[in-house]
């Protein structure tokens, strides 16, 4: 099979079979196609050509990047190679002996429950009345929901419903989920939709939360959006790191673990796959419990 045809038959099985999010998709296809180039520079025309030796070759020229670039490209490469030995387009796996670089895993930076409340009322205090219910709404959902950025920007009105009261959110995977509100986040939630008719286009989109034209916000308005607030509220200190949705979705999983909930129950809300990205917040936990010892020490 030749090289393009085989990354074409990978690219449809991990967009249909495996539901990828088009931003998964288009990495996927950015790597292989990387790939592809390499391998036809060197003359290669079917992929039963491939061998280990071009492949550790490949990845050598991956030295200069990020650590976290080259792993995910790497992982892209043994799947693509992966996929191609089960249909047994391969009678072996080139890439099996690949060894995927270790990631040191990082502490989330999170915000406090002084720090969240802060943020919260500093939208309330700055905003104007045009933004001040949308801002206030969004950023409440992701301090009390841990809602991803994707999900939020892909809520559509016909998802609320305000009775139960449940939002439903599409996941990694175009997987269906239901995240759960409090009666605060219900009554900020009808405010904001009372407010949204003010916005252009509001009749005609379905989208729950709009940017000032009245279409669907992007994800890029959001980051920007909770970056300034938390700028107003003082907690970007001169060098220190920016606060972002996903920082926000940090504090929603450690304050829950702070208060005793459980991993498992932490991991469904949070919508991980695989316990393992969840037990990140024990490490939070331990940290806080340290410097607890510390600041008693006599």
């Amino acid at each position: 099979m030749e090289l393009q045809n085989a990354q074409s038959e990978f690219l449809k099985y991990i967009r249909l079979e495996k539901a990828f999010s088009e931003n998964t998709f288009l990495a996927y296809k950015a790597e292989t196609g990387k790939l592809i180039s390499s391998l036809q520079k060197e003359g290669l025309i079917t992929i039963e050509e491939v061998d280990r030796f071009h492949l550790t070759d490949f990845t050598r020229s991956l030295d200069m990047l990020q650590i976290s670039s080259k792993s995910r490209a790497i992982a892209v490469i043994r799947s693509f190679f992966g996929f191609l030995r089960e249909l047994e387009l391969l009678q072996t796996n080139p890439a099996e002996f690949i060894s995927q670089p270790k990631i040191p895993r990082k502490m989330p930076v999170f915000l406090s429950e002084e720090d969240s409340r802060a943020l919260l009322r500093t939208v309330l205090r700055t905003a104007t009345p045009f933004y001040k219910m949308r801002d206030y709404t969004i950023i409440a959902l992701f301090l009390n929901t841990g809602i991803r950025l994707s999900e939020l920007c892909g809520i559509r009105v016909r998802d609320l419903d305000l009775i139960t009261p449940q939002i439903c959110i599409t996941r990694k995977g175009n997987k269906q989920a239901y995240i759960y509100l409090d009666e605060s986040l219900v009554s900020f939630v009808k405010r904001w939709l009372k407010d949204r008719r003010g916005y252009k286009n509001s009749e005609k989109s379905d989208f729950l939360f709009l940017s000032k034209w009245g279409n669907q916000i992007c994800g890029a308005t959001v980051i920007e959006t909770v970056k300034k607030y938390a700028i107003f509220a003082g907690l970007v200190k001169d060098g220190g790191h920016q606060i972002t949705p996903h920082k926000l979705r940090h504090s929603f999983g450690s304050r829950l673990l702070s208060k005793g909930e459980n991993l498992r129950t932490i991991q469904e809300l949070l919508g991980h796959s695989s316990i393992t990205s969840t037990q990140i917040y024990t490490h939070i936990t331990e940290i806080n419990l340290r410097k607890t010892i510390e600041r008693q020490s006599i």
